[in-house]
């Protein structure tokens, strides 16, 4: 049975929150390790950066027991977690369902053929024009993610130090890689951040270059990836998407829908409003 994983772990924790801002609550048969911000005016649980999950294994009243104690929440629990929500709850604590795309590598003995024809042409075309490496400029990394986002017409939540930080932790960690698509002339087409543990590989960000969006290289780079995922994990995550090009595209490569619950407890107009720059699904 899955009993948390990688954004549960301690190092990433610290890493990724720092050692004062995450705190782990334990009942009978249940705990929880979340990310808390803790303000004069105000506490908050919110997801720990780049950290698309939280782990619990206990009951709906544990939760919302935990969650009186905050102003306010957000959280989304690994994919395929459940458990019974009761008709009454609290008028500030709201359960709601988004849902992941995942590939289930045991129910998937050959993922390539769930590969949709669209995605195929597009990693053809991009094996005639890029390599996969692995990469560990964070700092490329970041000017592609920020471009992406900005064609989006969206800000990136996090900075060019935080990237690096991040990805600096990924290899010194042994939990990850930042793969590149690199064409013969060292231009770079598209990167992705990709992190495992035993349960699953998670895509955790990526961006493209825009002169390079048709050239099929990010449709390369996540087949890669996800072959890549074989080696150590029993699915690969597209970590969910509540944009429905991006949700489509995830789609294309046989990924299947997963439910995450997701938890939160907003309170007045100020809380709702500061709780918006914590949101960071994709």
């Amino acid at each position: 049975m899955f009993k948390g994983g990688l954004f549960d772990q301690a190092f990433w924790l610290d890493a990724v929150c720092g050692t004062a801002n995450w705190d782990t609550k334990t009942w009978e048969h249940a705990k929880i390790t979340y990310h808390f911000r803790n303000n004069i005016a105000f506490k908050t649980i919110v997801p720990a950066p780049f950290s698309p999950y939280t782990y619990f294994d206990g009951t709906a009243a544990q939760l919302i027991n935990l969650l009186q104690t905050v102003n306010f929440a957000e959280l989304y629990l690994y994919p395929g977690l459940e458990f019974a929500i009761p008709e009454a709850l609290p008028s500030t604590i709201q359960f709601s369902s988004k849902h992941s795309r995942i590939i289930n590598h045991q129910r998937n003995s050959d993922f390539k053929q769930g590969f949709k024809s669209s995605v195929q042409r597009q990693i053809r075309k991009a094996s005639q024009l890029v390599v996969i490496k692995t990469s560990t400029d964070a700092a490329h990394f970041y000017t592609l993610l920020t471009s992406t986002f900005q064609k989006r017409g969206a800000h990136y939540t996090y900075t060019s130090e935080q990237v690096e930080a991040v990805v600096q932790l990924v290899y010194a960690q042994h939990c990850g890689e930042l793969l590149a698509a690199v064409d013969a002339n060292g231009a770079v087409h598209a990167m992705g951040l990709f992190v495992h543990d035993e349960h699953s590989t998670y895509y955790l960000a990526g961006g493209f270059a825009q002169q390079y969006k048709q050239s099929g290289a990010m449709s390369l780079l996540l087949a890669t990836a996800i072959e890549k995922s074989l080696q150590h994990s029993n699915q690969f995550d597209f970590c969910g998407s509540s944009i429905g090009s991006i949700d489509h595209f995830f789609e294309n490569f046989g990924a299947q829908k997963v439910p995450v619950m997701v938890v939160k407890k907003e309170g007045n107009l100020f809380f709702k409003t500061a709780l918006k720059g914590y949101r960071l699904f994709k």
